[in-house]
């Protein structure tokens, strides 16, 4: 039996999203290569991807006659969001991280 209750939003996959941004931000300040960048580039992808999928499992409900439009519409905004996002290159990726960088 676990002490704590368990989330029901995704706060670890957003911890994890923030802490790769920042690693990418440290990376451009520190002058790293751009293979190493590009790999930390790829991390923030996937931890966005996570995020995404993480966000569509919460919001699962087991009885989806019972789903609002509301509900159906956000479904349908992360089912995009995680399309788009698997197939950004690595300037749109560099672009995010810039916008997002210190939060």
């Amino acid at each position: 039996m676990p002490i704590y209750p368990p989330r029901n939003t995704a706060t670890k996959k957003k911890q994890i999203l923030n802490q790769r941004v920042y690693e990418y931000i440290i990376g451009i300040e520190t002058n790293i290569s751009i293979e190493k960048l590009q790999k930390k580039a790829e991390k923030v992808k996937i931890a966005k991807i996570n995020l995404l999928k993480a966000n569509l499992a919460t919001m699962k409900n087991y009885d989806s006659s019972r789903e609002s439009d509301s509900t159906y519409n956000l479904r349908e905004k992360y089912e995009k969001d995680m399309i788009s996002w698997e197939s950004k290159t690595f300037e749109e990726i560099d672009k995010f991280c810039k916008i997002n960088g210190y939060e």
